[in-house]
């Protein structure tokens, strides 16, 4: 699976993040501004709790998203990260804070169960 399916500009709508979300598989998106770096990390969790708090779906998917997601900077740290903390997906950034891939949990066994 292509990890750019998992990626969406911070400035786009939470109509528009929550649209993806139900298109994604793990339910997750990775924001980034428009030189690709990553901003946030949101899920259809971060956006129900921005809208319970008075946002609304014309806002900026920025707005509702967790702006300390957990990062790798190469595919073995992500591999420790995905076992480590059981997340779903990972992204992989460059030097520069850009999204250059992610990898996903998907089986019991993290090493095995990995897409990029």
């Amino acid at each position: 699976m292509d990890f750019q399916s998992f990626c969406m500009l911070e400035t786009e709508s939470l109509r528009t993040a929550l649209a993806r979300l139900n298109q994604n598989e793990k339910k997750i998106l990775f924001l980034s501004d428009i030189a690709g770096r990553l901003t946030a990390a949101l899920t259809d969790g971060d956006v129900r709790r921005y809208l319970l708090s008075g946002g609304t779906l014309e806002d900026s998917a920025a707005n509702a998203g967790n702006h300390r997601p957990i990062t790798a900077t190469g595919r073995e740290e992500a591999i420790r990260l995905l076992a480590q903390h059981g997340c779903i997906a990972v992204p992989v950034l460059d030097g520069a804070g850009r999204i250059m891939d992610c990898l996903l949990y998907t089986s019991p066994s993290p090493r095995d169960g990995l897409l990029s």
